[in-house]
């Protein structure tokens, strides 16, 4: 086991994770007393905003990213049958749902308990969270919008 203390391992955490976004040369918003870091992506279609917390009494690493769009009233039940179709389909992450509002977003947490983790974990947990994201917000989008039917949404998502 690790020797260090939670605020250690945490900002080793920290650290690692803006030494692989440094590595790729993107940009970001860092907020060091609250261990934050926001990060803009381009995907394939929709933009994604990434929120990265770096929690010390969890000792937890928490990746949140929300679908810059809420599913239309009309589509709200729709809205939960697609994330809970794609979240059964998930390995690594899951996407959280709001009924009531319609709006969705994109978890993943890693936990760093008692260990020095390395920017490659945090690269892996940046690829899962981007790749599953643009893999499914479009198609969430088009379900909102009435573009698509749930069974046309299940025939596109292949999971």
């Amino acid at each position: 086991m690790a020797i260090g203390t939670d605020k250690e391992f945490a900002m080793h955490a920290y650290v690692a994770f803006l030494d692989a976004l440094n590595q790729r040369k993107w940009s970001y918003d860092r907020n060091d007393d609250e261990l934050r870091i926001d990060i803009g992506v381009t995907g394939e279609d929709l933009p994604m905003d990434l929120i990265v917390r770096f929690d010390t009494e969890y000792q937890i690493i928490r990746l949140q990213s929300l679908i810059p769009f809420k599913m239309d009233e009309s589509k709200r039940i729709e809205g939960s049958l697609a994330t809970n179709y794609i979240n059964y389909s998930l390995a690594v992450g899951s996407f959280d749902y709001n009924v009531t509002d319609g709006a969705i977003a994109f978890r993943l947490v890693q936990s760093f308990r008692n260990s020095y983790i390395s920017s490659e974990i945090c690269n892996y947990l940046i690829d899962v969270a981007c790749y599953t994201i643009d893999k499914y917000n479009d198609k969430l989008f088009m379900l909102s919008k009435g573009n698509i039917s749930m069974s046309e949404f299940i025939e596109k998502t292949d999971c």
